[in-house]
């Protein structure tokens, strides 16, 4: 029998993802304000572990404050002003984040970086809660939540019992071709099961959705492993035992927040 090698701890892992993920069930279904609070918190601890690594292993001066800052402007303004919102904060970030720049030693890096970090970080906060704006947006919000979930746990299972087949071994070693067949096959079949329970979605729709995300969601996390990579890190905090950091988390969530945004809006409207 093949020796599972996960090099997590995983039962912690397993707890902790079942905290985060029956604080997201609450507090979506409980009050929608409650998320947002919890999506803000999110995102500005991911942005403060991700400026705070640039910062040591880069040897530059990001303003933490600024970046937070900018971020949270991104999903107040979304809140505030729907669609426009993201274009107003994205104005907002580029012209603030030059200014501050522009008195840095390494100005070129610094923009470079601090803008790469507000509108990673800021345009997938605010597409979440473009979608929670909408009549059934805490349907919305729990099936990409869930499915990316759901994707990372079949591709996390299928890659250490399965896994042969490198899928891109310069960036991440120990993701297979098998993990990602593990990741579309549960994704699939869990969209055909509980999409259409929360939304108006049919079988066509629900197998649409449940195709594209562990694509995407497999191509944010390769982003993130090619991020850290380049820094030399494994992880962007030890702040959730058997995870690593909030960034690390959310890598799959970021890249899924767009796609997510746009298959409801084309199959249930913007």
């Amino acid at each position: 029998m093949r020796k599972i090698k996960t090099g997590r701890n995983l039962p912690i892992a397993i707890l902790v993802g079942l905290i985060l993920i029956s604080l997201v069930v609450f507090t979506l279904f409980i009050n929608k304000y409650a998320f947002t609070f919890l999506a803000l918190a999110a995102v500005l601890l991911a942005g403060y572990e991700v400026t705070s690594q640039l910062n040591d292993v880069k040897k530059i001066n990001l303003s933490i404050f600024l970046n937070l800052s900018l971020i949270s402007i991104f999903i107040i303004f979304s809140v505030l002003f729907e669609e426009l919102g993201l274009i107003y904060a994205l104005i907002l970030s580029l012209i603030f984040i030059y200014v501050y720049s522009y008195g840095q030693k390494k100005f070129k890096q610094t923009l470079q970086l601090s803008s790469s970090t507000v509108l990673y970080l800021g345009i997938f906060g605010g597409l979440a809660m473009l979608m929670l704006n909408q009549s059934d947006g805490a349907e919305r919000i729990f099936i990409f939540i869930a499915l990316t979930a759901l994707s990372d746990t079949g591709g996390y299972f299928s890659g250490i019992l399965f896994g042969k087949h490198k899928l891109a071994p310069k960036i991440s070693p120990k993701k297979s071709y098998e993990g990602l067949l593990g990741s579309i096959l549960l994704s699939v079949l869990a969209s055909i099961s509980i999409t259409p329970l929360f939304l108006d979605l049919n079988l066509f729709e629900s197998i649409i959705l449940g195709l594209v995300l562990p694509l995407t969601g497999t191509a944010g996390d390769l982003f993130e492993s090619y991020v850290k990579r380049n820094l030399n890190i494994k992880d962007f905090s030890s702040l959730l035992p058997g995870h690593g950091g909030m960034a690390d988390r959310i890598d799959s969530l970021a890249f899924n927040s767009l796609f997510s945004y746009l298959i409801f809006g084309i199959f249930l409207g913007f």
